[in-house]
């Protein structure tokens, strides 16, 4: 028979229904089975390009194998794996306003997680930020520079991901206010 040939991996986001793209075979009748991972519905096994659906986000690795029989001969096969990534949904929390830069000044996230990695990033800015701990939603994070940022959380699900964002304002105390001396005066009402 034809060399079987399953095609590639197939990493979705997301996604229930797969497409698989096996070779065609000029000898031999393809078949696709099942033999790994929980179970999904194959709709036409002796197509190559046959769909595959009913593996929920978060399943786990399907393995697929797709086999090319000819008579007596010794088929030949070949496997894929197949895996649908659950959708993060990234939420930075609120943003917010320090009065003050430096390390004794932090401003702490609110963020939350949900799937996967997430990491915070400054997206603009006058100065250079240090995060207490970029993959944490709830860390803290320090400038060198007054002025506002925004900051950026990512989360990354295997081929999913999402961000959310949120500006945070790193306010200068004010210049000390000196009002004047008193001022005592006589018969005059204009000071």
């Amino acid at each position: 028979p034809t060399a079987a040939a399953a095609g590639a991996d197939i990493f979705q986001c997301n996604n229930t229904t797969f497409v698989m793209a096996a070779n065609v075979p000029t000898v031999g009748t393809g078949t696709w089975t099942q033999t790994a991972g929980p179970a999904v519905t194959i709709t036409n096994v002796n197509s190559a390009t046959t769909t595959v659906t009913g593996l929920a986000a978060g399943a786990g690795v399907v393995t697929l194998r797709w086999t090319i029989s000819n008579g007596t001969c010794t088929p030949s096969f070949d496997e894929v794996d197949i895996r649908n990534d659950v959708q993060p949904v990234a939420n930075a929390g609120a943003g917010g306003d320090v009065c003050g830069i430096g390390v004794g000044n932090p401003f702490t996230f609110t963020g939350v997680a949900s799937v996967g990695t997430g990491t915070w990033t400054q997206q603009s800015g006058p100065g250079v930020s240090t995060f207490g701990n970029a993959n944490l939603a709830t860390t803290t994070v320090s400038v060198n520079a007054y002025g506002s940022y925004v900051y950026r959380w990512t989360e990354v699900n295997g081929t999913c991901n999402d961000f959310d964002e949120v500006t945070v304002n790193f306010w200068e105390n004010p210049t000390a206010a000196a009002a004047g001396a008193d001022i005592f005066q006589c018969n005059n009402t204009t000071f």
